[in-house]
């Protein structure tokens, strides 16, 4: 596994990176889309995380699946999701005014168990964090512009690409 940290001007990141539109039109197509409170749509206006900030931290984490069945990937990539968010969060509570974003969906309660679809609130909101996808930022370019690395996706009947790349961050 590789590893990356860089950072970016708030201002970099909402004049390059976001574009909510766009982003969230992908959002449609997956079935936590207004499932889990960690997905859009939002009752919200995403860029009041973004006020009062300068500057965003971004970890990338790539992981190598290529010679891995789709269970070993799946577990491989779980594993990398919870300790880059175990990092972030923990960062988070070390660095007052920051906000966190993790690198996958809220998997806290697990989709079947979130209490949005039932209309109540979140039963864990001190845990849970969004993605920067969620927010719209456009990771895809972003990782391919800061990086130099493409984002790839799954072919055939593999669940997992040969390569994937988790992303969260954390704004100050």
């Amino acid at each position: 596994m590789k590893k990356y940290t860089f950072i970016l001007s708030l201002k970099e990141l909402t004049d390059n990176y976001f574009d909510i539109e766009r982003i969230h039109s992908y959002c449609k197509d997956c079935p936590n889309y207004g499932n889990l409170w960690s997905c859009p749509p939002f009752p919200f206006d995403v860029t009041v995380a973004f006020k009062g900030r300068t500057e965003m931290k971004v970890n990338a984490w790539v992981l190598d699946l290529k010679d891995l069945t789709d269970d070993q990937a799946a577990a491989k990539d779980l594993d990398a999701i919870y300790e880059m968010n175990y990092l972030v969060l923990e960062e988070e509570q070390n660095t007052p005014g920051s906000f966190a974003f993790y690198a996958d969906s809220c998997v806290i309660c697990g989709v079947d168990s979130c209490t949005r679809p039932l209309g109540k609130p979140c039963r864990h909101i001190d845990q849970m964090r969004y993605t920067l996808e969620a927010f719209g930022i456009d990771i895809a370019k972003m990782i391919n512009e800061k990086l130099n690395i493409e984002l790839k996706w799954s072919e055939g009947n593999r669940k997992y690409p040969d390569q994937i790349v988790r992303v969260n961050a954390i704004i100050k």
